[in-house]
């Protein structure tokens, strides 16, 4: 009997502190004292809400209240969507002084609810502070809104007043005029969204996937909230019962709240690690993947042509090694001949040190380059230049006229020599890396300044042989 009566004192006990457990705030925390405070001068005294007009200035003040005489703080403020209406954007605190306060002014030419922040770090703690601003109407009661800007009304005459939708009747009931009030106020707001929003995508990108997105984490707290029901469900049945059974029962219950808090969690954490975008619902937030397919430079053959024939990789480059900026210094010569180079340079390789897709090997089955890097430098022809160990690499040397044939179909009878590949393999990367591919250039252009190396381009890109 006694047994009974003292399990039914502890079920009582844990009931007890189950509903306690219940009625004390979800969301209370016990946090450490903000010493940086910000407030306005038009704020309301009672409600401490922000209430602004169109183009009306105000001053947003950060307060520090910290009791140790610190000073020449920055304080950074930001306005979510409206950024531009802070002027300047950051204060410094004066100090020495037992209250230090700097401020900044603050107006807004679109209407709007934006939550104004302020942060400093004081006495070597980042402190942050932040208050709602709601910009709504013009200053001026006359006037009506018309694309975020104050104007006088336009009055007109209908001869009909039966407006069509969107439109409707003014205060004077004498013209037509579009409603420009976009906001939206819950009939019962979420926690951690403003009492109203605008709806209209301009002001407010993706208002309904900010609202969808509170409530994502409310559905995490929520599920929160059962999985510790459920512990303490199982844990009171674990306690209370002598059948093993149940006390098995017990533990699967605790056992499977904890799981499924775990698995909501998880999900939340892995999406927002790899990708916060993830967990919006405003799609067209997600980065763009730009794909650029170019086509293989081939000398022009291919490539669409410019109004005076040449091709359009027969342009000067203006970033990048081909330069004509860097090959000036780099070759030693003067604009005229670096514009040139640089244009041959776009022609050969786009100014990317890559092997040739058209300078190669037939037949077909056996290819394989034997130009390379930034001037495609023909290492049948030109072996020596990359070193003495670079020459007779293949059976035999091919021109750069050879190069020149339509679409290449022609072919080029060339292999590599027998037990060769390793030492072809050296010289090609040789000729890959850009400094070393300069410098042969260089020596080809001081021996034959009419740039006769590359006159396969001189057919889509003459004026680069003037």
């Amino acid at each position: 009997m006694k047994v009974t009566v003292f399990k039914k004192i502890i079920t009582l006990t844990y009931l007890i502190i189950f509903l306690l457990g219940l009625f004390v705030p979800f969301n209370q925390s016990f946090a450490q004292e903000n010493f940086l405070i910000i407030s306005t001068d038009k704020s309301d005294p009672q409600t401490g809400k922000v209430n602004l007009k169109i183009g009306e200035t105000v001053k947003v003040i950060a307060t520090n209240t910290t009791i140790i005489q610190i000073g020449g703080e920055i304080v950074s403020f930001s306005s979510l969507g409206n950024d531009t209406g802070l002027n300047p954007k950051t204060c410094t605190m004066p100090g020495p002084a037992q209250v230090q306060s700097c401020f900044v002014n603050y107006s807004s030419l679109i209407e709007g609810t934006f939550t104004l922040k302020a942060s400093a770090t004081l006495n070597g703690t980042l402190y942050e502070s932040s208050i709602s601003v709601t910009i709504k109407g013009c200053a001026d009661p006359k006037q009506v809104l018309v694309n975020g800007i104050c104007k006088d009304p336009v009055i007109i005459t209908p001869i009909n007043l039966n407006c069509t939708l969107p439109q409707v009747l003014n205060e004077a009931k004498d013209s037509c005029i579009t409603p420009t009030d976009t906001t939206y106020q819950p009939l019962a707001p979420l926690p951690g969204l403003e009492d109203t929003f605008d709806t209209d995508p301009t002001k407010n990108p993706c208002p309904f996937g900010n609202y969808l997105n509170i409530i994502i984490k409310l559905v995490i707290g929520i599920a929160a909230v059962l999985a510790m029901v459920m512990i303490v469900m199982g844990g009171v049945e674990y306690m209370t019962s002598d059948l093993i059974s149940s006390k098995e029962a017990g533990k699967d219950t605790i056992r499977n709240a904890i799981l499924g808090l775990l698995i909501a969690l998880s999900a939340y954490l892995i999406l927002n690690t790899i990708n916060p975008q993830l967990l919006s619902v405003c799609l067209d937030k997600l980065p763009e993947a730009v794909i650029t397919i170019k086509p293989l430079y081939d000398r022009g053959f291919n490539d669409p042509k410019q109004a005076n024939g040449e091709s359009i990789n027969c342009t000067p480059l203006t970033s990048g090694p081909c330069s004509v900026a860097n090959l000036t210094t780099v070759l030693g010569v003067d604009t005229a001949t670096a514009t040139a180079m640089s244009k041959i340079c776009n022609m050969e390789s786009g100014g990317q040190p890559i092997s040739s897709g058209t300078d190669y090997c037939s037949p077909p089955g056996k290819s394989l380059p034997f130009s390379f890097g930034l001037f495609q430098i023909n290492l049948a022809s030109n072996g020596n230049l990359a070193g003495p160990d670079c020459v007779g690499l293949f059976d035999r040397a091919v021109s750069s006229k050879d190069a020149i044939a339509p679409k290449y179909t022609s072919g080029f009878e060339c292999n590599l020599s027998s037990g060769k590949q390793s030492l072809y393999n050296t010289c090609k990367n040789r000729l890959l890396d850009t400094a070393t591919n300069l410098n042969i250039a260089k020596k080809l252009l001081t021996a034959n300044p009419s740039r006769g190396d590359w006159i396969g381009d001189k057919k889509y890109c003459a004026s680069a042989f003037k």
